[in-house]
């Protein structure tokens, strides 16, 4: 299962940084900061339109690599949860229990899926750039 199921929610800020690599590095990071397992989302907008991917999961003190190569777009969404916590913000996208490529960003319920909300990344022309998902 690529997804827990929400036990409550709790809002917690999400900081950011990026940092400058080499061009073989440059990336989409997320890193948990947490003493729990962490599920990430990310969305975009891309030439379909608005796209969402998940789940990665993330060890206790780990990061994963949600979007590899230059990134392309300006901004970038990401969702987060733990059998504890929700990351979540005001971009509302697609996502669902299993693992998933979405694309499209409204008429989630209609469509079969859940909408919830993402924060917002401005990442100001970064090749590269990384989450980090504190508690």
């Amino acid at each position: 299962m690529f997804r827990i199921a929400r036990v409550g929610r709790v809002f917690a800020l999400v900081a950011t940084s990026a940092v400058l690599c080499s061009p073989a590095e440059a990336a989409l990071d997320a890193c948990n900061k947490t003493s729990e397992h962490i599920y990430v989302a990310v969305a975009h907008t891309s030439d379909q339109g608005w796209v969402s991917l998940g789940w990665w999961t993330i060890d206790p003190k780990s990061c994963v690599t949600m979007v590899g190569g230059n990134l392309q777009y300006r901004y970038y969404y990401v969702y987060a949860e733990s059998e504890t916590q929700t990351w979540d913000g005001d971009h509302t996208f697609c996502i669902q229990d299993a693992k998933f490529e979405i694309v499209g960003g409204d008429d989630c319920e209609a469509r079969g899926y859940e909408t919830v909300g993402f924060f917002e990344h401005d990442i100001g022309g970064n090749t590269d750039y990384t989450v980090l998902i504190t508690p």
